[in-house]
C-alpha cells in the first residue's frame, strides 16, 4: 500500500488550502459529476482541531445535504490526503463570514431571459466536445450528442443516453449544454439530476411555489437530465417529470436524458415515460476497449500537464476495465504521488502506487495455466510451442487469443503476461491483444470459438 503522507497541514493555513485541493482533486473522483459540482466544490476548509476538519458551506442546503448524504465519500478523501481520519463538521459560513439566517434565500420570481436558468446544476466549462475521447464504445452517443447541439429540437428529440457509472453520459450533457450556450445565447438551458429535479419538486410542493416551478422546467430551450432513474417509483415526481416532457416536446423544445439503465430496465409505476423515452434516439456508451482507456489517459495527461511514459499509461489502462473516473483517478493518484515523493513515473512506481489500491476490486484472478492448457486443447498445439517461438501460423494465432484471454480474464498486468510467454515484451502483448480483438470482429467462427473457451475457463474457475 502506498505510504501515507503527514502533509503536515496542522500550522499552516496555506498548506491546508493545499491539502483541500488535493483532497477536491480525490472527492471528484468519488462524486457524480452533478453532485460534486453542486454540493462538494463549493466547501471550503476552515481549520483543524481536535481530530477535527472543520469546513464551510455555503448555505444551510448543501449543509444538510453534506451531512446526511455525501460524508462518508467525503471523508474517505480526506483520509487518503491526510494520511489519518479526521472527523468532518461541515458549518454554515456566509460570504462575510458570519452564519446566514437559518431560512434559505428565496428563488428569483423572474428567470433571466437566456442563459443557464436558476436551478441548474453547474455546468462546467471543461467539459466539451473536445475533450471527449471518442472510441468504438461511445461513437454513437457523441455523433448524437453533437448533433442535438448543432441543432436543438430539430435531430433526435428526445436523445436518451445510457450506460454505467464513469463512462462519460454526465460528460456528454455538459458538453451540450456549453455547446448551446456558447453558439446560441439566446437559449434558456435547465441541467437537472433526477435527484435535484426531485428535491426542488418537493421543496415547490412545500412552500407552495409550484407555478414557479413549472414555469422554470418548461420555459426552457434545453432540458438536461442526469441520472433520471433517481424518480423510478416516485409516482408524484414521475407525474410531473411526464408533463414537463410533454411542454417541451410538443413545442419542439430539446430534451436530453442519461441514466445507467435503458429505459426498458426502468423500473417506474408510469409506463407513459418508458414510451417517451423509447421515442426518441437511444444511444448507449459501453465500457471503453484497451485503446480508447489509453487514449483518455495520453488525453488526461495532457490535461494534467505531466509526461508520462506510453508503457505507464498501458499498464493503468491494462488495470481498470470500465469506469472512466476511476481510471482518469488512477493517472492522478500516480501523478500526485510522483510529484510529492520526488519520483520517477514509471510502469514499477505505478504498481507501487496502484498495486493495493486495486487489488481488493478485482475479481479473483483465474489460473493462468488453465487459460494455456485451454487454448492448447482448442487449437492442438503442446504447451511448449504455445510459450516457445514458432512462428508458423496455426501457434502465433494460438498465442495471441492466449493473451488476449489472459488480459481479459485475470488481473495480470501487461509487462507480466509478457513474462510468462518467455519474457516478450509488454508492446508485443499489446499487439497480440489488438489483433485478436480486430480478428474477432472480423471472423465469426474465431469470435464463437474464443467466446466458447472464454465461458468455459470463467465456468470452471466460478465452479472451484
Amino acid at each position: 500500500m502506498p505510504e501515507q503522507l503527514d502533509l503536515g497541514i496542522k500550522d499552516s493555513q496555506t498548506e491546508l488550502q493545499e491539502a483541500w485541493s488535493a483532497v477536491m482533486r480525490a472527492a471528484s473522483q468519488l462524486f457524480r459529476r452533478p453532485v460534486f459540482e453542486g454540493f462538494i466544490r463549493c466547501l471550503s476548509p476552515q481549520r483543524i482541531e481536535g481530530g477535527r476538519l472543520v469546513v464551510a458551506a455555503p448555505s444551510a442546503l448543501v449543509k444538510r445535504f453534506v451531512d446526511e448524504k455525501y460524508a462518508p465519500e467525503l471523508s474517505e478523501a480526506v483520509e487518503a490526503v491526510f494520511g489519518e481520519p479526521l472527523e468532518l463538521q461541515v458549518v454554515v459560513i456566509g460570504a462575510n463570514g458570519a452564519k446566514p439566517p437559518a431560512a434559505e434565500p428565496s428563488e428569483p420570481k423572474t428567470a433571466p431571459k437566456f442563459g443557464l436558468v436558476p436551478g441548474s446544476l453547474p455546468i462546467n466549462e471543461r467539459f466539451s466536445f473536445d475533450s471527449f475521447v471518442v472510441g468504438q464504445c461511445n461513437r454513437l452517443a457523441h455523433a448524437a450528442a453533437l448533433a442535438v447541439a448543432n441543432d436543438p429540437g430539430g435531430a433526435y428529440n428526445p436523445l436518451f443516453i445510457y450506460g454505467g457509472a464513469g463512462l462519460g453520459k454526465t460528460h456528454l450533457l455538459q458538453a451540450i449544454g456549453n455547446h448551446v450556450l456558447s453558439r446560441c445565447p439566446n437559449k434558456r438551458v435547465l441541467f437537472m439530476s433526477g435527484e435535484s429535479f426531485t428535491v426542488q419538486f418537493i421543496s415547490a410542493i412545500q412552500q407552495k411555489r409550484m407555478e414557479d416551478f413549472r414555469n422554470r422546467c418548461r420555459g426552457v430551450d434545453l432540458l438536461l437530465i442526469d441520472d433520471i432513474q433517481f424518480i423510478a417509483n416516485k409516482e408524484s415526481t414521475e407525474e410531473e417529470f411526464v408533463h414537463t416532457f410533454n411542454a417541451l416536446y410538443q413545442s419542439d423544445r430539446q430534451i436530453v436524458i442519461a441514466s445507467d439503465r435503458s429505459p426498458k430496465e426502468l423500473y417506474t409505476s408510469d409506463d407513459r415515460i418508458r414510451s417517451r423515452l423509447e421515442a426518441g434516439l437511444m444511444a448507449d456508451i459501453k465500457p471503453p476497449d484497451f485503446e480508447t482507456r489509453v487514449a483518455i489517459l495520453r488525453h488526461k495527461a495532457a490535461m494534467e500537464r505531466a509526461s508520462v511514459p506510453e508503457p505507464v499509461l498501458e499498464h493503468i489502462a491494462s488495470l481498470v476495465h470500465s469506469n472512466v473516473r476511476v481510471l482518469e483517478g488512477a493517472l492522478v493518484k500516480v501523478i500526485a504521488s510522483a510529484s510529492i515523493l520526488r519520483r520517477n513515473i514509471d510502469v514499477n512506481f505505478a504498481d507501487e502506487v496502484l498495486g493495493y489500491y486495486f487489488r481488493e476490486n478485482r475479481p479473483k484472478p483465474v489460473d493462468v495455466k488453465e487459460i494455456q492448457a485451454a487454448v492448447c486443447r482448442e487449437f492442438g498445439i503442446g504447451p511448449e510451442q504455445l510459450l516457445g517461438k514458432r512462428r508458423d501460423k496455426k501457434t502465433v494465432l494460438a498465442r495471441q487469443v492466449a493473451m488476449h484471454l489472459i488480459r481479459e480474464l485475470t488481473t495480470l498486468s501487461l509487462p507480466e503476461i509478457g513474462r510468462i510467454f518467455g519474457g516478450k515484451d509488454h508492446s508485443t502483448v499489446v499487439h497480440a491483444c489488438s489483433k485478436v480483438k480486430a480478428l474477432l470482429r472480423e471472423d465469426p467462427e474465431l469470435n464463437a470459438r474464443v467466446r466458447r473457451l472464454a465461458e468455459s475457463i470463467a465456468g470452471s474457475a466460478g465452479g472451484e
